[in-house]
């Protein structure tokens, strides 16, 4: 709405906008890039110029803003034109490093575009293939996906042989003095967003963006390695990290065993913590004043009559003062003390909505427990309150839950999980009969998160049947592709696999175009199908880390093809290696 308020204050309008596109919700940086084209379509001219202005002049955030807003122009404007949608796309790429408006060529363009408006997307094409600019051009490569190149041959044909560099793996091709030089992976842009770097399993990563705006459950059901860990992750970055609260667990002064719940708003708790601690300081310092003024004034006057009366039984009296002030020093502190509450989920810092990898946690790690206290009596024993421990439910309030391989979580925590579900509280109590702490039980603790929960197949026959039920009923189950098509477009995102995982190790070199297409050779074998590419990529990413490795300790700048090879044997699973030695030892 607010892009359409510009006859009324342009500048204002276009300011808030720009602030809108930093904001931290991915759902208020969409409404900013919509705000731009709503504004966009306007009839003034200056408010196209300061929306091009802020691309220009403003951060990336803006730059993505700006450009995105182009898929909210043609939406609201179908028969929009190539000079009218341009420049919303261009001055974004012409303006910053591509870091800052990753996808423009590839998702703008060759998905939405495509799938939207294909006359609109192949006329960019070739308008930028005809460019002289190669950062447009690039581009202009990364669009051409296979719907325009069945949706219009002789066109895309025409554009390839434009650019003159688009190499069987995706990977595009830079003009340098007039001589084409191949690509590495360190000209392939790769998404900061989480979702957008799970590979191959689009329908996925669609449903997990309803449920993230939604708040859905997700059950994940697939092959190892396949991103169901990574898409719970982008579940997480994509919730809004609004309304956190901490929580505090107080003393109970009726009931030793049952502690005090309160929540707070985030960053609330710590303050709460150091203002008790502060206050009992200050009562316990005064007591002591008190204490040692009272036993230095006994011990004087004691001395002074045992000397001036020559009876030094004084002494013995003063003595007895001094051990009743002592007690009585216990006894104040104790009815004096100001109850320090414990901090028992901190979210002052968090910028995002938790992510809690739960997988393989025992019941009180998953549901919160009660420390033992081995000095139980006498004074020396530990307040009930200090010993209570969050459980990874109650961490997770506000953000996502992940629990991978679900067989491992015993049924009845499964029970207490569907619980903790259906209730959006669960109390803390002592999980271990023998322990000092079994007697205690909290008050309910809030629990409201997002549960995804993750496995095989054989995994999902050994889940409590309320608890499936419960994610069916207000979720999604997905299942995992495991392969996909061998393709232009999908080596493409291949090369990009590679790309993403050379950054994310940060140790390892970039790929030169041969390496990354032995890659993807390697990906078709694991794959098992000559049409074929794996998505198994936990294991593919081995090799490249492999490969990296060995061109790290040679001192190579680059990972070549011969590397990619020589790496192979060293990411063998044990399985793989115990096979060779058979067939060696057979032979």
């Amino acid at each position: 709405m607010l892009g359409g308020y510009t006859d009324i204050d342009a500048v204002t309008v276009i300011q808030r906008l720009a602030r809108l596109a930093g904001d931290k919700d991915r759902f208020v940086r969409e409404g900013s890039a919509f705000g731009y084209g709503k504004a966009w379509l306007s009839e003034h001219g200056e408010v196209r110029e300061m929306i091009l202005r802020a691309a220009r002049e403003e951060g990336p955030a803006q730059r993505r803003a700006v450009a995105f807003s182009a898929v909210a122009a043609m939406r609201k404007s179908p028969g929009i034109g190539l000079d009218m949608i341009a420049p919303l796309l261009e001055e974004p790429l012409n303006s910053a490093g591509p870091k800052d408006t990753r996808q423009i060529g590839r998702q703008i363009v060759g998905q939405t575009f495509t799938s939207e408006a294909p006359e609109l997307a192949m006329a960019l094409v070739e308008r930028w293939a005809g460019s002289g600019n190669a950062r447009l051009r690039g581009e202009a490569a990364r669009a051409l996906s296979d719907a325009l190149r069945e949706t219009f041959p002789e066109r895309t044909a025409a554009a390839e042989t434009l650019l003159n560099g688009q190499s069987e793996n995706g990977l595009s091709t830079a003009t340098v003095n007039g001589e084409s030089k191949p690509a590495t992976t360190e000209e392939i842009e790769t998404p900061e967003a989480l979702i957008d770097q799970v590979i191959g399993q689009d329908e996925a990563a669609e449903l997990v963006r309803i449920a993230a705006r939604q708040r859905r459950f997700i059950l994940l059901v697939g092959e190892p390695g396949t991103g169901k860990s990574m898409l719970a992750s982008a579940m997480s970055e994509m919730l809004p990290a609004r309304d956190l609260t901490d929580i505090l667990v107080y003393p109970n002064s009726e009931s030793r065993v049952s502690p005090v719940i309160e929540e707070v708003p985030a960053g609330e708790g710590e303050r709460q913590v150091r203002d008790a601690k502060r206050r009992q300081k200050t009562a316990e310092t005064s007591v002591s004043y008190i204490f040692w003024v009272g036993a230095a004034a006994a011990a004087i006057i004691a001395a002074f009559f045992a000397i001036s009366k020559g009876n030094y039984l004084f002494l013995a009296g003063g003595g007895a003062a001094i051990l009743l002030l002592f007690i009585l020093r216990r006894v104040f502190r104790s009815t004096a003390a100001v109850p320090v509450p414990k901090l028992l989920v901190n979210n002052a810092k968090r910028k995002s909505a938790p992510f809690v990898d739960a997988t393989g946690f025992h019941a009180g790690a998953l549901l919160g427990d009660v420390r033992h206290d081995p000095f139980q009596s006498g004074g020396y024993e530990t307040p009930a309150h200090q010993l209570v421990e969050a459980g990874a439910i109650h961490v997770a309030n506000g953000g996502v839950l992940f629990i991978d391989e679900v067989a491992t979580l015993g049924m009845e925590s499964q029970q207490s999980l569907l619980t903790a579900i259906q209730e959006r509280r669960f109390p803390i109590s002592g999980r271990s009969p023998g322990s000092s702490g079994s007697m205690v039980r909290t008050g309910a603790i809030p629990c409201d998160f997002v549960v995804v929960i993750a496995g095989n197949m054989q995994d999902i026959e050994k889940m409590h049947p309320a608890l499936r039920s419960r994610i069916r009923g207000a979720g999604y189950e997905i299942y995992m592709n495991d392969s996909m098509d061998d393709s232009q477009e999908n080596r493409a995102r291949m090369s990009k696999f590679v790309a993403q995982e050379v950054r994310k190790d940060g140790r390892i070199p970039h790929f030169g175009e041969d390496a990354v297409e032995t890659v993807v050779r390697q990906s078709r074998l694991r794959a098992g199908s000559e049409d074929r590419l794996t998505l198994r990529l936990r294991e593919l990413g081995g090799l490249v880390r492999a490969a990296g490795d060995l061109a790290r300790v040679r001192g190579d700048r680059l990972v070549e093809a011969h590397h990619v090879q020589q790496a192979i044997p060293n990411a063998r699973s044990l399985e793989e290696q115990i096979a060779d030695k058979r067939v060696l030892k057979d032979g």
